[in-house]
């Protein structure tokens, strides 16, 4: 019985967690062709940053709770200039990641038929508030053999608050859903 009711628990919490924000305001970019849900009013110490014009609008950041802790969303036509291997992908962790970061896992990532690569990163010093990086990249193609779009997703935080953020960025990468275009698949 104990199992029967630890299962119902589980189930209920993961359909909880992943059923997002029924009245969450959606973001649309009709320039890179994606949308997800942004996390609702009602999530205290999130604040949205998103570019104001002119700047382009290749996505948006989240800061958490006014700390060097946030979720950035990223998307860029990039895609020509660098080919969809494990060594890029580190590449591009080394490039955009805090200093003295090494790998705690990584692999492939496959979501909604797009291919790309997912990493949890952490510091390599013992410290008191240790940087925790997870860190997704996805590879959209377009159908002509033109340039592609890369979608970025990263996530900072700090080995204290890295499960209730891990579960925020987790959220926003199942609201993440392409726009149909004709040129990309």
């Amino acid at each position: 019985m104990s199992k029967l009711l630890m299962l119902l628990v589980i189930c209920i919490q993961s359909a909880f967690l992943f059923s997002g924000d029924q009245g969450a305001k959606k973001y649309e970019n009709h320039v890179y062709f994606f949308t997800l849900d942004l996390p609702g009013k009602h999530e205290k110490g999130l604040t949205i940053v998103q570019p104001k014009p002119p700047q382009p609008a290749h996505g948006f950041s989240i800061e958490i709770d006014g700390k060097h802790r946030s979720i950035e969303i990223y998307a860029g036509y990039n895609a020509t200039f660098q080919e969809n291997t494990p060594e890029t992908f580190h590449e591009w962790l080394r490039d955009e990641s805090v200093t003295n970061m090494r790998t705690l896992s990584w692999g492939p990532y496959n979501a909604l038929g797009f291919m790309g690569f997912r990493a949890i990163l952490i510091q390599s010093h013992e410290g008191k508030d240790g940087m925790v990086n997870e860190a997704i990249r996805l590879l959209r193609k377009s159908k002509d053999g033109s340039p592609g779009i890369w979608y970025e997703f990263r996530l900072k935080s700090d080995s204290e608050h890295f499960i209730d953020d891990s579960n925020l960025f987790n959220r926003l990468m199942f609201s993440f859903k392409p726009i149909k275009s004709k040129y990309f698949e």
